[in-house]
């Protein structure tokens, strides 16, 4: 491995821990000039890196949203049960935790946010699919676009939720969705 990359490694890793930090810490507003002083590095380093702060925080949110997919990893959808099961409860908990954070974003870095975390959804449910571990009854759908259709009605309920409702709720209701009628 050259030690150029490495050092690009590091620089990045720098960078996305710092704008982490920044959003975790309450920062209202992250600019590419208060990431690159909590990282402890010029301003055109950050440049260097990422051509935008959205692309900075998309690249630094994107480990919290394998972590959040990840719940899914585990949901048992093949099995016939009338609870939501608690991979999808801790789902919806995750999500709501990051809230505050997400809410923090500007249209563009929460809509990019959102979107990726569909995608990691969607593909972390295809493989559950494929393998057969899926709701009964949807055998005739593709299961890529089976995982789509659930990963976008996951995401629409987290994000439109109402603030009084519990990620126990939502569950609740994403798993009725997703199960069917039955």
């Amino acid at each position: 491995m050259d030690e150029d990359d490495r050092r690009v490694r590091r620089t990045r890793a720098q960078l996305r821990a710092a704008a982490l930090r920044l959003l975790d810490d309450g920062a209202d507003r992250l600019t590419m000039a208060s990431i690159a002083a909590a990282a402890d590095v010029n301003r055109s380093t950050v440049h260097q890196h990422y051509a935008s702060v959205d692309d900075l925080i998309c690249d630094a949110l994107s480990g919290r949203i394998g972590e959040i997919a990840g719940a899914l990893t585990e949901c048992p959808f093949a099995e016939d049960r009338s609870r939501a099961p608690r991979q999808l409860v801790a789902l919806f908990a995750a999500v709501a935790d990051a809230e505050p954070t997400l809410a923090k974003l500007g249209p563009s870095a929460a809509a990019r946010v959102h979107d990726q975390l569909a995608e990691t959804l969607s593909e972390v449910l295809a493989v559950r699919f494929r393998s057969g571990q899926r709701p009964p009854g949807f055998d005739r759908v593709r299961p890529d676009l089976h995982a789509r259709y659930v990963a976008a009605g996951v995401i629409a309920l987290a994000r439109h939720r109402d603030p009084a409702e519990t990620p126990g709720r939502l569950a609740g209701q994403a798993w009725r969705l997703i199960r069917g009628p039955g």
